[in-house]
C-alpha cells in the first residue's frame, strides 16, 4: 500500500468521513468534513487531486484517473473530471441530462458507464455517457413502512439490494427479485455487501469490524476485529470485495482485508 504518511499527515489536521478506493486499488480518495476531496496514488504515497465540494461527501468513487462521483448531505450527486488545463470541473447527475436527480447513495458498475443510484427505498440505473436515469425500481410496499429503522444500501458494483433491519433482505437490483433473506444478529451502524452477496460487513456501536455470510441462520461470524473504541460511522467495500475501509464516529479511518480480517497498513485509530 505505500507508505501511509501522508494520509497520516491528512487525519491529523482533518476528520475524514468517507474513504474510496479505485478499482485495481492504486488510488485512494479521502473526503473531510468539510467537502474537499483528496486522492493519493497509493504505490507512490502522491497526491494526485484535491478539490472542494459545496457541502460534506456522504459518498464518493473514483471512476478512472482524474474521473470521480461524489454526492453530499443535501442529496447533489456530482461528476467530477479534469479539464484541459488540469482543473477540476463538475457536472449535476442528472435524470434527463440536464435536472438534477437527488439521491443519497450509489454503485458504480464493472465498466464504470453506468451507476445504481439510491433514493430512500427506491434505487436508480443512471448512464454516465449521455447523464441520464435509464431505469427505476421500487421494493415492495410492506417493506416501506418500515423504513428507515436499519442499513438500506447497495453492492459495489451495483447488483444486489440489501436491507438490514429485523431481518437481512438480498434484491437483484435489476428485476427487484429477492433473492434471500435471513436473520438479524448483530447491532450495526454501518453495513456493507460485496457483489456475490456472500458477504456482509457490519460496524458496530462498539467499534468492532464483523464479516458474517448473508444467509447463515445461525449468525456465525466469518471474522471480526476491533479497529476502534467508538462506533463505526461508514464502511466501504472496494470493488472486488478484497479490502473494506472504516471510519468512526471521529473521523478517524482503516483499511482491512476484507477476507480474512487483517488490518491493512494505514490506520488512525489507536
Amino acid at each position: 500500500m505505500g507508505s501511509p504518511q501522508p494520509w497520516l499527515t491528512l487525519a491529523s489536521r482533518r476528520a475524514i468521513v468517507h474513504l474510496a478506493v479505485s478499482p485495481d486499488a492504486s488510488l485512494l480518495l479521502a473526503c473531510d468534513a468539510e467537502g474537499a476531496v483528496f486522492v493519493w496514488q497509493t504505490e507512490q504515497a502522491g497526491l494526485l487531486a484535491e478539490f472542494q465540494c459545496p457541502a460534506a461527501v456522504r459518498q464518493a468513487a473514483v471512476l478512472a484517473e482524474h474521473v470521480y462521483v461524489t454526492v453530499d448531505g443535501w442529496r447533489r450527486g456530482l461528476l467530477w473530471q479534469a479539464d484541459e488545463g488540469g482543473w477540476m470541473v463538475a457536472v449535476p447527475i442528472a435524470s434527463n441530462g440536464s435536472d438534477a436527480v437527488p439521491f443519497d447513495a450509489f454503485a458504480v458498475a464493472a465498466d464504470a458507464r453506468t451507476l445504481t443510484l439510491v433514493s430512500a427505498l427506491d434505487w436508480l440505473r443512471w448512464e454516465r455517457t449521455t447523464n441520464r436515469v435509464t431505469a427505476e425500481h421500487r421494493p415492495i410496499e410492506g417493506e416501506r413502512l418500515a423504513y428507515p429503522d436499519g442499513a438500506f444500501g447497495v453492492s459495489a458494483d451495483g447488483s444486489r439490494i440489501f436491507l438490514y433491519w429485523d431481518e437481512l433482505l438480498v434484491f437483484d437490483a435489476a428485476t427487484e427479485t429477492l433473492l434471500s433473506a435471513g436473520p438479524r444478529h448483530f447491532a450495526a451502524n454501518a453495513a456493507a455487501l460485496d457483489n456475490a452477496a456472500s458477504k456482509l460487513l457490519l460496524g458496530t456501536p462498539e467499534g468492532e469490524l464483523i464479516a458474517v455470510h448473508p444467509q447463515d441462520a445461525n449468525g456465525a461470524c466469518l471474522w471480526r476485529l476491533q479497529v476502534s473504541d467508538l462506533g463505526l460511522a461508514q464502511l466501504m467495500l472496494g470493488a472486488d470485495g478484497a479490502v473494506v475501509g472504516w471510519i468512526d464516529e471521529q473521523g478517524r479511518f482503516g483499511l482491512v482485508d476484507a477476507n480474512n480480517g487483517l488490518a491493512i497498513g494505514v490506520t488512525t485509530a489507536p
